[in-house]
């Protein structure tokens, strides 16, 4: 399971890179985005065999959990559904179909009506362990997503003449409320762990807010700096939050070795 785990993170980080690098070229290189979508594609089907066969063991010590039912079908769909998008979004920008975004990012709201499904199904189990931050967080995020997602495909089909700057308002909301969450958790760490995953935490949606800033200043053409910067900081975000996330899983590890 570790094994398809790591292989979901490393191909995020190429994914990363050579998404940067397309954007970047001065020429366009012949079936570039088919090569692109090949890490992102591997990457959905190694984190979706990572929750099967967490799930999976899930169901095997808990064979009436109705729950790790729900949720196998759920990822394996939502898995389905992304890579579907991604080969929508692969044959549009390589002029090979030539259909409006709103449908091409269709599998995008199945996912989401999937997040919401399950939103609710857990959202009782949130409010018995007074998880109200993270269910409203949750409930915020998948909102936004919402909320960003008809906004962008509206502006990119030319049916709406908003700025990137206001379309991008979600995306910042979601960021400074969860920048809020993680300076409450970090102000209240009770080791140095804790601690040290909070500050990581925060470092992240800083840079991510700072990149998120500047692409959509430059897609407004308000202030142009070059889109470098961008994505030097959402790669170098994406490799802090999974330092940090196994940074825990040692962690864990190392305290059920010394029980």
């Amino acid at each position: 399971m570790r094994y398809f785990q790591i292989t979901s993170i490393f191909a995020g980080l190429v994914f990363l890179i050579f998404f940067a690098t397309v954007l970047l070229l001065d020429k366009p290189v012949m079936y570039a985005y088919i090569y692109l979508s090949l890490p992102f594609i591997i990457g959905i089907i190694s984190l979706i065999l990572t929750i099967n066969f967490f799930l999976k063991l899930t169901i095997v010590l808990d064979e009436s959990s109705l729950a790790s039912y729900m949720s196998y079908f759920s990822i394996n769909l939502a898995g389905i559904n992304f890579i579907i998008f991604i080969i929508l979004f692969t044959l549009k920008m390589e002029s090979v179909i030539n259909i409006q975004w709103k449908i091409i990012t269709i599998p995008l709201y199945v996912v989401i009506g999937i997040g919401l499904f399950y939103f609710i199904f857990m959202m009782p189990a949130f409010i018995d362990k007074m998880l109200y931050w993270e269910l409203g967080l949750l409930s915020v995020f998948i909102l936004n997503t919402l909320i960003f997602l008809i906004l962008l495909n509206s502006r990119l089909d030319n049916s709406l003449r908003l700025s990137y700057v206001i379309i991008f308002v979600p995306v910042w909301l979601t960021i400074g409320l969860n920048y809020v969450y993680q300076i409450q958790n970090y102000t209240k760490g009770e080791d140095r762990h804790d601690t040290l995953s909070n500050l990581i935490n925060l470092i992240v949606n800083s840079l991510l807010t700072i990149a998120f800033v500047l692409i959509a200043l430059n897609l407004d053409k308000v202030f142009l700096s070059p889109y470098v910067i961008s994505y030097v900081l959402i790669i170098f975000s994406y490799v802090l939050f999974f330092t940090d996330r196994f940074l825990i899983q040692f962690n864990i590890s190392m305290y059920e070795k010394k029980k």
